[in-house]
């Protein structure tokens, strides 16, 4: 079976995460995976995945309307070359949130078979979309429904937002794995965490809240900032890692307003995460809306506890979150979290519910829905 992905890059976010892992964890005589990319510059994944010998395609940069086309032409081109050399795609699969309407759309016209759709996203629920943004969701809605086979999605929510008219029995929801064995060993290497956190230059006594996130607004960033300050207040050994790309110039000057400028370090993206969270105290995640929150997972199985907004799906819960409405405000959080830093948090992941994902369950499950049905 050969599977071309249709992806909007390869950065270090949660549905890169899930094509990569699925690229890397399924053996290639089983089913060959591809990738096609609408971004032309190199991104986080890319070296790994071409050193593993996945072949990566692009089609065109979309910066508007125009870009748009000349990324379906690439898409349709690439699909019918492949079938013109008698090596077919046998699925298409789309990763690009609503515009998986206009890549099922071309996939069908291409000929090719079967061709699977996947939400990553769950639409907030105080979200108030314009009406150009609702009339835009609705005729993507129109082509998912008349051209895609297949739906995926990474959570209930998640296959609600963007399939609003599959009936529960219908949703097919595959859990985004991870590799546990490494984010657990990391807690396990006490010399290890002593020295990642003298390379961050952190005091011994230091409180280490991590946010491993793009810097965007679904991910409430400057929320997380008004938090930490709020920390401080009560816990003046309270520091923050932000990890994750996005420009931060915003974030610095709210630090700054806010009196915490030199208690927020801002990482980039990093490959070391596990390492960076084990290092840590207590993880956050205060996004307005979340498809999954695979990051929560990571976090747990670095045996982070974990505070989340009631935003974020609860299926990444293992035992070891606790999710807080976002109307409690940031003194409401800091509160809680001061606690915790001072006192220890309760919360405790189960082992036996991590394992569900699992890369390799994640794999499993993936080579399933396409080979069996």
């Amino acid at each position: 079976m050969r599977v071309l992905h249709v992806l909007p890059g390869l950065g270090a976010a949660g549905a890169e995460t899930v094509v990569r892992n699925l690229c890397l964890g399924l053996p290639r005589e089983q089913i060959t995976q591809e990738i096609a990319l609408s971004t032309l510059p190199e991104q986080f994944y890319e070296p790994e995945l071409r050193a593993a010998g996945v072949a990566i395609h692009r089609t065109a940069e979309m910066t508007g309307a125009r870009s748009l086309v000349a990324h379906l032409r690439a898409l349709y081109r690439l699909l019918r070359s492949a079938k013109k050399a008698r090596d077919p795609y046998d699925v298409v699969h789309c990763h690009m949130d609503y515009l998986n309407g206009t890549n099922a759309l071309i996939a069908w016209l291409a000929g090719v078979p079967r061709r699977v759709v996947h939400s990553h996203i769950a639409v907030s629920r105080a979200q108030q979309p314009s009406r150009a943004v609702r009339l835009y969701r609705a005729g993507m809605r129109c082509l998912l429904r008349r051209f895609a086979t297949d739906y995926f999605a990474c959570s209930a929510e998640a296959s609600r937002s963007m399939f609003p008219w599959l009936a529960e029995g219908k949703r097919v929801v595959l859990l985004n794995g991870i590799h546990l064995d490494r984010f657990a060993a990391a807690r396990h290497t006490p010399e290890a965490i002593v020295k990642t956190r003298e390379a961050l230059g952190l005091p011994t006594d230091a409180r280490v809240l991590i946010i491993v996130a793009r810097i965007t607004e679904p991910k409430n960033p400057l929320f997380a900032v008004e938090v930490l300050a709020e920390t401080v207040h009560r816990c003046p050994e309270a520091v923050l890692l932000w990890c994750g790309g996005g420009d931060a110039a915003q974030l610095r000057e709210r630090a700054a307003a806010c009196g915490v400028a030199d208690k927020i370090l801002f990482l980039g993206s990093r490959r070391d995460i596990p390492e960076l969270m084990a290092a840590s105290d207590c993880f956050l995640l205060p996004s307005k809306w979340e498809g999954f929150g695979i990051v929560l997972v990571e976090a747990q199985a670095a045996g982070l506890p974990c505070i989340a907004s009631d935003q974020v799906p609860m299926l990444a819960d293992a035992g070891g979150c606790r999710f807080l409405p976002l109307e409690l405000g940031a003194a409401g959080w800091a509160e809680q979290i001061a606690a915790g830093l001072q006192n220890g948090f309760p919360e405790r992941a189960d082992p036996a519910r991590l394992r569900k994902f699992d890369v390799a369950e994640m794999c499993r499950s993936y080579a399933s829905l396409l080979l069996d049905t």
